[in-house]
């Protein structure tokens, strides 16, 4: 069911180019990881996304019932979100469904799987900071790496 889930997040996100979160004063829509620790041991802090904006609003209760949806176009979520998650140690939750289970992945792996959904619809997006898909996938090996 998760792999599921992630993968028609994928594809979703891919065609769309958009990516839905939650967001309040100065805050994101956060839960703790299930699969991840941070540094010290602890449940790493999830940042929680989807591919469709009912998916996303159907979270605004609770905690996060003052959050305002946030549309993230796909160039910045990769570049910007996806690569500061990964220096800020924090963790992707795809789609969670209405008991927060989903899919929880690193978002340099994300970042990955979006970047070959794209190269395999060939679909082009450009980047801030790099000059094609190719120079960021290298990029993120290069993370991976160390």
């Amino acid at each position: 069911m998760v792999t599921g889930q992630y993968i028609s997040f994928i594809e979703s996100v891919a065609q769309s180019k958009r990516v839905f979160t939650l967001m309040g004063e100065g805050e994101s829509a956060l839960s703790t990881s299930l699969h991840f620790l941070d540094e010290e041991g602890n449940e790493a802090p999830v940042l929680c996304v989807w591919s469709l904006e009912a998916l996303a609003s159907y979270h605004k209760k609770e905690g996060w019932k003052n959050f305002k949806l946030k549309v993230i176009p796909l160039e910045e979520f990769i570049e910007n979100w996806c690569l500061g998650m990964f220096f800020d140690g924090v963790i992707v939750g795809v789609n969670f469904d209405q008991h927060m289970f989903g899919k929880e992945v690193t978002s340099l792996e994300l970042a990955e799987d979006l970047i070959q959904q794209l190269e395999q619809n060939l679909i082009n997006i450009e980047f801030k900071n790099f000059k094609d898909l190719e120079e960021l996938k290298e990029y993120i090996s290069s993370l991976n790496n160390n």
